[in-house]
């Protein structure tokens, strides 16, 4: 894996990203400098392997300055284990993402499975996705086409459809809420249920 640039979205100000390799590791440093808001300031970080079209590589396995109460200051660093999170990948387009929040702002969630496009051979497949700080519920959507086949809050990270899906390809979201408050959708993502011989749940 090679890193050649860091995007930044912000608000409070991240400033002065920059990301590198550990030679001989699959560990990768991202430093940056946090400034403004107001404290507690919570830090979301996203990966994408093309060049910032998508932010879908998934980063769970990462410690350092990011989640809830990150002070301001600078060289502010987050350690990603690549090896444990997208390991036997390699690209040459990788990006990251950092995004700072003042405290009780809410951020998107970082989806976490399916993969984006993924097959399905379950009619109940579970989704998943990481914790945003300052959320009490989430709201997880997944719809075929226009129409809508499930709108549900849930006070968890995952979710598992109580009846069936149809075969066929869905989309699917979620968002982060506190109290009556909602925060911004996650990313949107595809997943294409498929129907084995003899039907049913498997």
């Amino acid at each position: 894996m090679v890193v050649l640039l860091c995007r930044v979205y912000a608000d409070p100000a991240v400033t002065n990203v920059r990301a590198s390799q550990r030679a001989g590791t699959k560990l990768v440093d991202i430093y940056y400098d946090l400034s403004g808001g107001t404290p507690p300031i919570s830090v979301t970080m996203q990966a994408s392997s093309n060049a910032g079209a998508t932010y879908v590589v998934p980063v769970g396995n990462a410690t350092g300055s990011l989640g809830a109460n990150v002070t301001a200051g600078t060289n502010r660093k987050i350690t990603w284990n690549a090896g444990a999170d997208w390991d036997q990948n390699v690209s040459t387009t990788v990006r990251f993402r950092v995004i700072a929040t003042d405290a009780g702002a809410l951020v998107a969630p970082q989806l976490i499975s399916p993969n984006n496009g993924a097959p399905s051979f379950v009619l109940k497949p579970t989704f998943s996705w990481n914790a945003v700080p300052g959320a009490d519920s989430y709201r997880i959507t997944i719809k075929q086409g226009n129409v809508i086949a499930v709108n549900e809050v849930v006070s968890g990270t995952s979710f598992k459809p109580v009846a069936n899906l149809s075969p066929g390809y869905f989309q699917w979201f979620v968002s982060a809420r506190s109290g009556e408050n909602e925060g911004p959708v996650s990313e949107l993502r595809t997943i294409h249920i498929i129907l084995l011989g003899g039907g049913g749940e498997i």
